[in-house]
């Protein structure tokens, strides 16, 4: 899944907001001090990935 999801606990449901560049699971996912958040590692498919990724909510 290269999809991001959401989620609003005011009307507890979950909406699609951004693909990322790959597919991956396993990852972790971290608020940063300017608000943005950093998907790393994981794994995409059979390969575990070193790559990172960030996401601005700002920007969706």
């Amino acid at each position: 899944m290269n999809s991001a999801e959401l989620y609003d606990p005011s009307t507890a449901s979950w909406t699609t907001s951004y693909s990322m560049n790959y597919n991956r699971w396993y990852h972790t996912a971290s608020t940063l001090t300017n608000g943005k958040v950093i998907i790393a590692g994981g794994r995409n498919n059979s390969i575990i990935t070193n790559s990172t990724e960030i996401y601005d909510p700002s920007t969706g």
